[in-house]
């Protein structure tokens, strides 16, 4: 690869913890392999006697699908355990026996990723895997970008495809605009995401897929507004009068709770703790879909109470994690997921609200709210933020029907609105 790479500096701290790893990759999900993938793996087999054995078991071709599908195979897992059958006490036996070489690329790859980044590349995580979660979410510097190799990646790794439409030559450079506004010093995380919220609502009008006409003169005045502060100023101000959540964005939570539950034993357990946290029974996900009362309705004054305390306690820790969260979302993101670039800030603003509800609410969170908390109260405020981020993104990266579902959500309750979209982001 001829073009310069850089890294986010949390990825080049980052290295798998293996049978460490509280959520390991080697399950939940379906791991598929390509067809070239599949045919390195057969050859090299005989290699180790663990996976020769094992092979035909945990090897399964797609009685589907062509042969240039990356769908060509897929790895079956325990049926108890839901774990890959290559797993061995947490360590992967074709890495241990055959070598990085002899992996599937999701398995080379994973968690890595890489994104167009000014001239170049830049190295970026996914933050379903509980180590990146905790480099990216932990550290003051996590976001800063540092030159890196590409020489230091596996050599299958898949670079972030160029977008040739009209749309897709402009994708990366409005993406950029929204991770330069995370990095103005003035202005809370909210507030940034609140601004980016406007211009993304303002620029859809004009830049969006279906669009007939060249953008570039009304998004250059926009990239021009970003770096005006008083013009920041004026608008933040909207956000900062704006009022406490309303039962519509309770109801947007809700169905977001439901949704993203569905055959996610982890995420729903963590929902679980967090309501039981509350003192109240775990509400059934058929009662989440049916009405938000009495639910989150019932426990929403003392989540806000909780919220406040915290925030005065710790705020300029929690800060962080979300001011790194927002930055990681616009570096990672592909503009051309989207059909505009408000919907990648509406997906930013459910996706706050989730982490927000889990977070805040979290139960091993509630030893804190005394006037003595405990000396190691920055730990545990660390390890509930990893867990509350990493249980969601693991259940969304890999869930088409969630994302399906987030989409309908937006669609349903209205979400070009601008007023009901603070006031999720409120939450």
């Amino acid at each position: 690869m001829d073009e310069p790479l850089q890294a986010l500096t949390y990825m080049t701290r980052f290295q798998c913890i293996g049978p460490e790893c509280e959520d390991h990759c080697c399950g939940g999900w379906r791991i598929h392999l390509s067809r070239d993938d599949y045919q390195r793996l057969e050859e090299n087999r005989k290699r180790s006697e663990t996976v020769d054995r094992n092979f035909d078991v945990a090897v399964k071709k797609r009685e589907t699908g062509d042969g240039n599908s990356k769908k060509y195979a897929y790895f079956e897992f325990h049926e108890q355990q839901k774990t890959c059958l290559f797993l061995d006490q947490g360590l992967c036996v074709i890495h241990r026996d055959l070598g990085e070489e002899s992996l599937p690329q999701a398995c080379a790859t994973y968690p890595r990723l890489t994104r167009h980044h000014g001239d170049g590349h830049g190295l970026c995580g996914s933050l379903s895997c509980p180590e990146v979660a905790r480099q990216c979410l932990l550290s003051a510097d996590a976001m800063e970008l540092v030159d890196w190799s590409w020489d230091k990646l596996p050599d299958r790794f898949d670079v972030d495809p160029e977008g040739l439409d009209p749309y897709g030559m402009y994708a990366h450079a409005v993406r950029n605009m929204f991770w330069t506004i995370y990095k103005q010093p003035d202005f809370n995380s909210g507030e940034k995401t609140y601004f980016a919220l406007y211009l993304a609502r303002k620029i859809s009008s004009f830049y969006h897929k279906n669009m007939e006409k060249d953008p570039s003169t009304r998004l250059e005045r926009t990239f021009e507004q970003v770096i005006d502060l008083g013009f920041r100023r004026r608008i933040i101000t909207n956000f900062q009068g704006a009022g406490e959540p309303d039962d519509a964005a309770l109801d947007i939570l809700a169905m977001i709770l439901l949704a993203a539950g569905n055959r996610q034993v982890r995420f729903n357990n963590l929902v679980g703790r967090v309501f039981a946290g509350y003192g109240r029974e775990t509400p059934s996900m058929q009662h989440l879909a049916e009405t938000t009362e009495p639910v989150l309705r019932g426990i929403y004054p003392d989540y806000r109470v909780r919220k406040r305390k915290l925030d005065q306690a710790f705020g300029e820790r929690i800060e962080g994690y979300f001011l790194n969260f927002c930055r990681n979302f616009w570096f990672t993101e592909r503009p051309n997921a989207f059909d505009r670039p408000l919907d990648m800030a509406r997906q930013l603003i459910l996706f706050l609200a989730v982490i927000k509800f889990l977070f805040y609410g979290h139960p091993d969170l509630i030893p804190l709210l005394t006037d003595e908390a405990p000396d190691d109260a920055e730990d545990i405020l660390d390890r509930c933020v990893v867990e509350s981020v990493q249980t969601f993104m693991r259940g969304y990266t890999h869930n088409s029907a969630l994302k399906e579902s987030l989409h309908k959500i937006m669609s349903e309750k209205g979400l070009d609105d601008l007023a009901r979209l603070t006031a999720v982001l409120r939450f």
